[in-house]
């Protein structure tokens, strides 16, 4: 202790009875900034056995993630800022709201209707306010990963959140609004948009989880990974993925079945199987018409629609969808019909969503196709 004493006055060693982990600053008398007690009492190793360390608590993890994040984006001392403050009121002032849509929504909801669907103004609303603030720290979090942490944050960063954050929106409200719209340009834009959306936040989930399988196998993190290139190669490649799969349109897919038991007849049996077309907002009478042409040339023993065929009630979309009354009478063993999910989702029909979809299979069976709605056909060359 007088060793000590004499190299550092001001700085006294501590007891063993001392909480481990804990260290302060001090001074001497000369106001020169001394090491923290337990880095001193580590240089004077010999003199004193400190402690072994403890996990911190919970709390102080995210209190230091907290002061981290604030000290990359604002600089040191950022936790006592302004800014700081400023975004813990936005932040209160952001999930209030949130809650407060998330349960009117609840509320506004029919049996069995999703979340997503909306069947009023006032759905719409609800469904929009929930998604358009959960929108808004996705963009932050969003450009965080795409923005160079090599300088503080600027207007251009506020402005480049504003973008994203609009670009967004306008997507998450035409794909809400998608059911009852007719196919455009702009409704597949908003929609594709909205897948988009999706993607880069799982392409985006998907590398961080990445970056802790490389952090966890190796020595040290690697910086590469976590650098902003990275994060843009990964969004990039779920835009571009995105665009190609909306663009695309319908393909053929060919897939061969091997049934145990069947009949030597029935050996080379096709059938053609449409389903999720969603014709309306994402397909009109022009594409329906080039996939009943399509369907009608490759000469299948059988054809079933199998489901969300159309978005929205008969009477909204028996115009377009009589481009596919021809495929009734195209296949030997005739067409069928079977509704999907998406011909229950019409909850503002008159009626219910229920009498809607029972429309729909009663239209269906005006066209010449045979319901399969809990019955079943046995085809002529299986038996």
């Amino acid at each position: 202790r007088s060793l000590v004493g004499l190299m550092v006055p001001s700085i006294e060693l501590p007891s063993p009875t001392m909480v481990p982990g804990r260290a302060s600053v001090s001074a001497d008398a000369f106001g020169r900034r001394l090491l923290p007690r337990d880095d001193v009492a580590m240089q004077l190793g010999g003199l004193h056995e400190m402690p072994s360390q403890q996990p911190s608590s919970l709390p102080r993890a995210v209190r230091n993630i907290w002061r981290e994040c604030l000290s990359r984006t604002w600089g040191p001392g950022a936790l006592n800022s302004t800014a700081a403050r400023l975004y813990m009121i936005l932040g209160v002032l952001w999930f209030l709201p949130l809650v407060a849509a998330f349960v009117t929504l609840q509320r506004l909801r029919k049996p069995g209707q999703p979340l997503l669907v909306v069947s009023a103004w006032a759905s719409f609303a609800a469904v929009g306010a929930v998604v358009f603030l959960l929108l808004g720290p996705w963009s932050l979090l969003v450009w965080c990963k795409l923005r160079d942490w090599g300088h503080l944050w600027r207007r251009n960063d506020n402005l480049a959140v504003a973008f994203i954050y609009i670009v967004a929106c306008a997507a998450a409200a035409t794909s809400l609004a998608a059911r009852n719209s007719s196919a455009s340009l702009i409704m597949v834009l908003g929609t594709s948009l909205a897948g988009v959306v999706i993607l880069v936040t799982a392409g985006l989930a998907a590398l961080e989880v990445f970056i802790l399988f490389l952090t966890a196998v190796c020595a040290r993190p690697i910086r590469r990974v976590r650098s902003p290139l990275a994060s843009w190669g990964t969004i990039l490649s779920m835009v571009g993925l995105s665009l190609v799969i909306s663009f695309k349109g319908p393909n053929v897919q060919r897939v061969e079945l091997h049934v145990q038991g069947l009949t030597a007849s029935a050996d080379g049996y096709t059938i053609c199987q449409l389903s999720d077309l969603h014709a309306g907002p994402l397909a009109g009478a022009s594409e329906l018409k080039r996939i009943a042409s399509l369907t009608i040339s490759l000469e299948c023993s059988a054809i079933i629609l199998n489901g969300d065929i159309a978005e929205g009630t008969v009477e909204q979309r028996q115009n377009i969808m009589a481009e596919f009354k021809s495929l009734a009478t195209a296949a030997t063993d005739g067409a069928y019909y079977v509704p999907g999910n998406h011909e229950y989702y019409n909850f503002a029909a008159v009626g219910g969503a229920v009498a809607a979809a029972r429309e729909w299979t009663r239209w269906w069976e005006s066209c010449g196709f045979k319901s399969l709605n809990n019955s079943h056909v046995q085809l002529t060359r299986s038996r």
